[in-house]
């Protein structure tokens, strides 16, 4: 969940600070890629006013529902097994136009990826992503690499 300080941190619709004069909502961290839509509303205090105003609304709610559901799913199969065996996807894009969608929140236990019928599939959409620089980290890390070399080296 996001961290806001009152009076300092900015709504990213408005840029208005985030105080108690404007109800509010803290988002979880989303998506992880910068040149997706929804990044700027990831991870950040924002007022619910200008959510109501924004055109990104109703993608936003439905990705924070996924995203609890997602959380949930991800706590439960950690609970049954070594964490570490367990890889999720989280959201990848909130196109549903990129076929990468497909693969939103995507849940499995590593040792189920040779046998994962969409293996090949995944690896060249996400390739694809990739090389056509749909995809942009917050810092050097990159998610969606990460994740592809943890599967192919799996």
């Amino acid at each position: 969940m996001a961290v806001i300080i009152e009076n300092e941190s900015k709504c990213p619709l408005c840029g208005d600070v985030i105080n108690e004069l404007k109800e509010y909502i803290l988002t979880p961290p989303l998506i992880s890629n910068e040149l997706d839509e929804l990044f700027r509303l990831s991870d950040s205090g924002i007022h619910l006013d200008c959510i109501n105003k924004s055109n990104l609304k109703d993608k936003l709610f439905k990705y924070l529902k996924l995203y609890e559901q997602y959380s949930s799913k991800m706590r439960d199969l950690m609970l049954e097994n070594n964490p570490k065996d367990v890889i999720g996807f989280n959201l990848l894009s909130s196109d549903v136009a990129e076929p990468i969608s497909k693969y939103n929140y995507l849940i499995m236990l590593k040792k189920n990826i040779l046998k994962w019928d969409d293996f090949e599939d995944f690896n060249f959409i996400a390739n694809d992503f990739l090389n056509k620089s749909k995809w942009k980290g917050v810092t050097q890390f990159n998610h969606l690499k990460n994740l592809l070399e943890s599967i192919v080296n799996n």
